[in-house]
This record gives structure tokens, sequence and C-alpha cells, in this order.
């Protein structure tokens, strides 16, 4: 039916009936995605209404030569990433170990302030991407950086291989770029369909081999109620614990217990992670002015907002948006 379709619609329109073909072909019902079995028997049983807050988007993918600026240096990402090791070495350092991958092994990096270090000969098929929850706690933290062998786990290469095919039409030259590309909406849909097969052979490799995801297994449901209000706060407004708690039918303090005892923090310092998340990706993914930032958040005083940045960042807000506009790295 589509090569029948090809001869009646305009030239203009190919690709756009290639895209439909691509994500029809993706979403038969004959063609199911299927995790590599037994390694999902693994995961920790997680709930729908706790997957709908996750986010998750493709930042870049890119495969080639690590270029010189970016072998060796102290990186503190906003974003989680793979890299598949096609050439050479790299070594990771961070706080508490240090990791080192060679040719044809996966390293995932923690995505913490850390040193990273490639060999000058090194080739790698990188992706870059976001999975966080709305505190900005990325999906995998404690655990990583970790390294496996890809051999070990052949359709992680393969569908990073037909996220890459995908994209490729549309990668700029400069990769770390991609979000400023204009992209029509079925492009993007086939796109983030097979991203997310990607991430999700992922997240099943990781757990199997002991990683543990951040946020999951909240078991009190007064807790889960509690994050679905705290997710929807707006970040203007100030937190009431109070009204937390009584809509829980606890106490404050016994509610603050509760709450750190299943998630390791405290409601407020839930929350106010959520906004120092949101401010940092701002300044550091948008053009927004700093000023807007500022209210958005709730300051009125640009002031205010430059010193309560300061105290959390250690540096100005116009420093931070000029130096990660100084350096992307793959």
């Amino acid at each position: 039916m589509i090569a029948a379709c090809r001869k009646t619609v305009p030239a203009a329109l190919a690709d756009h009936t290639d895209t439909c073909q691509q994500l029809g072909n993706l979403c038969r019902v004959d063609n199911p995605v299927k995790p590599e079995s037994p390694l999902a028997s693994k995961e920790p049983p997680v709930r729908w209404r706790e997957w709908i807050n996750l986010r998750t988007n493709l930042s870049w993918i890119y495969e080639g030569p690590v270029p010189s600026k970016n072998q060796r240096g102290n990186y503190s990402p906003d974003h989680m990433g793979a890299w598949l090791i096609k050439q050479g070495t790299v070594l990771l350092r961070q706080e508490t170990k240090t990791v080192v991958a060679k040719a044809g092994d996966w390293m995932i990096p923690w995505p913490g302030y850390r040193y990273q270090e490639f060999s000058r000969d090194a080739e790698i098929l990188s992706v870059r991407f976001r999975a966080a929850w709305p505190d900005g706690k990325a999906l995998f933290d404690r655990g990583l950086s970790v390294t496996f062998s890809a051999a070990d786990f052949p359709r992680l290469e393969r569908l990073a291989r037909d996220l890459l095919r995908s994209t490729r039409p549309i990668i700029p030259s400069d990769p770390t770029q991609l979000a400023q590309e204009a992209v029509p909406f079925e492009r993007y849909t086939v796109i983030n369909l097979m991203f997310m097969r990607w991430l999700g052979q992922l997240y099943t490799i990781l757990c199997s081999l002991g990683i543990k995801p951040a946020r999951i297994g909240v078991h009190d449901e007064r807790v889960v109620a509690a994050l679905q209000k705290l997710d929807a706060v707006p970040l203007s407004e100030r937190l009431r614990e109070q009204r937390l708690a009584q809509e829980a039918g606890l106490g404050v303090s016994q509610f603050v217990r509760l709450f750190r005892h299943e998630l390791g923090e405290t409601p407020k310092q839930y929350f106010d992670q959520r906004r120092r998340t949101y401010c940092r990706e701002m300044l550091a993914g948008s053009a927004v002015p700093i000023k807007e930032v500022a209210f958005s958040l709730g300051f009125r005083r640009l002031s205010d907002f430059s010193a309560w940045f300061k105290t959390h960042f250690g540096l100005s807000p116009r420093s931070f948006r000029t130096q990660i506009l100084r350096a992307p790295h793959l």
C-alpha cells in the first residue's frame, strides 16, 4: 500500500511517507519489544503511576573519534550517558572509585562531578540522554560508573545503531547541538521510540548488574501521594509541609520522618532540589533571560536570586551559563 501511495503523492512528501512507514513497522503487533530474558526478571517492581513522572529524552548521539578538547578534563554533566569504546581506552575517576574501559566495553559514567581521560586514539559510540525524576535525580546514580563487555549484551549495541541510523539525517556538524535542529514531528516520534527501546534495554542490563534505580520502591501510599503533589507544586510557591502532613493524616514531624525513611531526604530537600534542577536546566539549555528564570522561581529581586544561586552552585548565574556554553562534551 505504501508503494502504491508513492505514485500518487508529491515527491516532497516522500520523507513523510518513509517516516510513517518506519513508525508503522516499529509498532506492528507482530513486532513486539522483547527484553533479553532472563534479565528482565531482576528488575524491581514499579507501578505505572511512578513511571509517568520520569522525564526522558535523547540529548545527542555521536560516533567517531573523541575530539582533542574532550579527551581529558573535569566534568559535571547534567544528563546521563553511555559510551561504547570502539578503539582505545577511557579512564574515569570520581570521588569513590576509578573505572577503566577498553575497546569492546560499554562505560556508563556516573552523572556527577568526575575526571575523565580518553586515550588519543579513542573512538566511541556515545549516547547522551536525560532520564530523571522531577527533582532532577537521575534514573541511575548509586553504583555508577560501571563497565561491561558489549559482547555480553549485543542487543544494546544493535539498538544504539538503529537509533544512530534514524537520527543521522538530522545530526548537525556539532552533534551536541541536536536540540537546536528543526525536526518534523513524525521523525521525532520514530527517533524517540527507538531511543526508548534502547533505554529500556540499558535499564534491564543495569538492573541485572545490581545497579538499583533511584526513587524506585517507594512502598508507603502516603509518600507516593505526597510525591505526586510535590511534583505539581509551582516552583514559585513556598512549600508547606504542614499541608502535606495533614493530607497524609500525620503530624508534621511524623510525616517528615516517614518521607525521609522512604526517600532519604525531607520534603523540603526534595522540593528545593526540584528548584535547583529547573534553574540549572533553564540556564544551561535555553536562552531565557536570567531575570525571567529568577521570577519563575519566586524571586522578586535579581540580587536575591544571584545570592541564592551562588550559595548552591558556587558562581553567579551569568558565569554558570557562560561556562556551560563553552564546555559541551561527548
